[in-house]
């Protein structure tokens, strides 16, 4: 990894191939399992050992993946964010509001004033 702390993708490859180790180990298990006899106690201390190496393998994968994609500690804060949303000026929503009545006026389906027959083209109601 480079001194200024920053990871590539070379980096996140690596710490990806590092985590495909668990299937060599397990063989390693199966293979040893097979032909010495393990006793209970030799076999769970031999998973133990397994799942603390491979919870340090991923958490350190995750540290390595946050990092090239600069997520979560190591993500960029220095960014310029406009807090104050548009609004529209009083003209504006004059405009709005015409467009809203034309385009309500135009409707032909009306259910809060009636109803419009599409066959015969006649409306019924107010």
């Amino acid at each position: 990894m480079k001194k200024d702390n920053k990871a590539d993708r070379f980096d996140l490859e690596e710490k990806i191939m590092r985590a495909s180790w668990i299937l060599e180990d397990i063989r390693l298990l199966r293979d040893r399992f097979c032909e010495e006899n393990f006793t209970d106690d030799e076999l769970d201390n031999f998973l133990m050992a397994m799942e603390t190496i491979y919870t340090h393998r991923f958490d350190d994968l995750d540290d390595m993946m946050c990092r090239v994609f600069e997520l979560n500690q190591y993500a960029q804060t220095n960014f310029d964010v406009k807090r104050e949303q548009p609004r529209f000026t009083d003209d504006e929503h004059r405009q709005m509001d015409l467009f809203y009545g034309m385009t309500e006026d135009s409707k032909k389906f009306k259910p809060e004033h009636g109803f419009y027959n599409g066959r015969n083209g006649v409306w019924y109601g107010n």
